[in-house]
C-alpha cells in the first residue's frame, strides 16, 4: 500500500505544534510536493517559523524510504530571502501555509511575498543591478581557496570550491534577471534572457572537469564572462549624472587633507605612508570625477581602470609612479600640481573650496549663507 505522505506530514505538524505550539507563528509547506513536480520518492518539505531567533528545534524522518523534513526558518532568514540576498527566494513563492498562529504572521508573511513581487518590477532594476555586483563580489575568497587547490592538483577540493562559486554566479543572475528561481535547477537557470556569454558550455565543463588547474580556468572564464555581463547592464540602466556642485560640494578641505598626508610621507621618506595616501586621494577623487563625466555609479565592483583615465584626461598628474620609485621631491611637487589642479577645475564649476583665510572670512561665509538661505 502507497504512504500517506499528506497523512505523516499532518501528524508531525500536530506533534509539533503540541510540543512547540507557543514557539510557532507559521508552518508551511514547499518544494516539488507542492509545485507539482514530485516524483513518487520525493521529500516533504515542512517549515516552521520560530517566535525566537534561538529555536532551532527540529524533526526529521524517514516514513518507508520518504524523507519528511520539519525544520525551523526564522523571520530575519525569510526576510534576507524575500531581499533576494539569500538564493532560495522561490521557497517563500512557492509556499503554501497551512498554519499561523495570528492573522498578523499571516500579513507578515504575505508582505514578504508582495517585496518579491516588488524587486521583479522594472522599477527596482537599479537597485537589483547593484545587488547582482554585490554577490558576484562574494566569489573572491573561494576562487583563491580554489586557486591554491589548483596549485596542489587537490581536485575534491577544488570541486568544492567551484561548486561555490557556481552557487554564487547562479544566484546572481537570478538576481540580474529579477525572477525567483530554484537555481539548483541547471534548466531553469539556463532559461534565463540575461547569462554571461558561453555560460551552459562553462557550467558543463565545470561540471565534468576531472583536472583541478582545468576548474580553476574554466570557473574563472566564468566569472569574468559574468563581470562583463554585470558591468553591461549597469551601463544600460539609465545614466544619472551629477553636477561637480553636486558631486564635489564641501568636498575640496578633505582633498586637501589627503594632499597634506601625501607632503607629509615626502617629509618622511615613508613609502608606505605615500603609497597609501596616493591611493585614498586618486580612489576618493576619480570616482567622483568619472559620475559627473559619465553618469556612472561607480562602485568597488568596478576596477580603478574603469574610472582612473579621468584624471589624466582632466589634467591631473599621475602620482604613482614618483611614489613606486621613491622620488619623494618629485612626489611633492606633483601633488601640489595635483592640488592645484584640483582647486582650478573645482573653480571653474562653481563650486566653493571652503577655504578660509581667516576666522572673519569663515563668519562672513556663514552670514552670507544664511541671508541666502532666507531669501528663499
Amino acid at each position: 500500500m502507497a504512504i500517506d505522505v499528506r497523512h505523516v506530514a499532518n501528524l508531525m505538524i500536530q506533534k509539533h505544534l503540541e510540543r512547540l505550539g507557543e514557539e510557532t507563528e507559521l508552518i508551511f509547506l514547499f518544494g516539488s510536493r507542492e509545485k507539482g513536480t514530485a516524483h513518487q520518492n520525493s521529500d516533504v518539505d515542512m517549515c516552521y517559523t520560530p517566535v525566537h531567533e534561538s529555536q532551532w528545534a527540529h524533526c526529521t524522518v524517514t516514513v518507508e524510504d520518504i524523507l519528511f523534513d520539519l525544520f525551523p526558518l526564522h523571520w530575519s532568514q525569510l526576510e534576507h530571502m524575500a531581499d533576494f540576498d539569500d538564493p532560495r527566494t522561490s521557497l517563500i513563492m512557492d509556499a503554501r501555509v497551512v498554519y499561523h498562529r495570528t492573522e498578523e504572521n499571516l500579513a507578515r508573511f504575505r508582505g514578504l511575498q508582495d517585496r518579491i513581487h516588488e524587486l521583479e518590477r522594472p522599477a527596482a532594476r537599479p537597485h537589483m543591478v547593484a545587488k547582482a555586483q554585490g554577490i558576484c563580489q562574494q566569489t573572491g575568497y573561494p576562487f583563491l581557496q580554489l586557486q591554491l587547490a589548483a596549485g596542489h592538483d587537490d581536485l575534491p577540493s577544488a570541486k568544492v570550491h567551484a561548486r561555490q562559486i557556481v552557487s554564487a554566479v547562479t544566484h546572481c543572475l537570478t538576481v540580474i534577471n529579477q525572477v525567483h528561481i530554484d537555481t539548483r535547477e541547471l534548466p531553469q537557470v539556463l532559461a534565463l534572457p540575461r547569462l554571461p556569454e558561453g555560460c551552459g558550455g562553462l557550467l558543463d565543463r565545470i561540471c565534468g572537469a576531472s583536472d583541478a588547474r582545468d576548474l580553476a580556468t574554466t570557473c574563472e572564464a566564468l566569472l569574468q564572462l559574468t563581470r562583463a555581463l554585470l558591468l553591461a547592464e549597469q551601463q544600460a540602466l539609465p545614466q544619472q549624472s551629477l553636477t561637480y556642485a553636486e558631486a564635489f560640494y564641501g568636498a575640496y578641505p578633505e582633498y586637501k587633507d589627503m594632499v597634506r598626508h601625501i607632503l607629509r610621507s615626502c617629509d618622511a621618506q615613508d613609502p608606505y605612508m605615500a603609497t597609501d595616501a596616493v591611493l585614498c586621494l586618486q580612489e576618493e577623487l576619480a570616482p567622483a570625477l568619472a559620475r559627473v563625466l559619465t553618469g556612472t555609479a561607480y562602485t568597488s565592483f568596478h576596477t580603478p581602470a574603469d574610472y582612473w583615465r579621468h584624471l589624466a584626461q582632466l589634467g591631473f598628474p599621475d602620482l604613482l609612479p614618483a611614489t613606486i620609485a621613491r622620488d619623494y621631491a618629485a612626489l611633492r611637487e606633483q601633488a601640489l600640481a595635483f592640488d592645484r589642479r584640483l582647486q582650478d577645475l573645482l573653480t571653474e564649476h562653481g563650486v566653493s573650496l571652503n577655504a578660509f583665510a581667516s576666522t572673519q572670512e569663515l563668519l562672513d561665509h556663514f552670514r552670507v549663507t544664511s541671508e541666502q538661505e532666507d531669501a528663499k
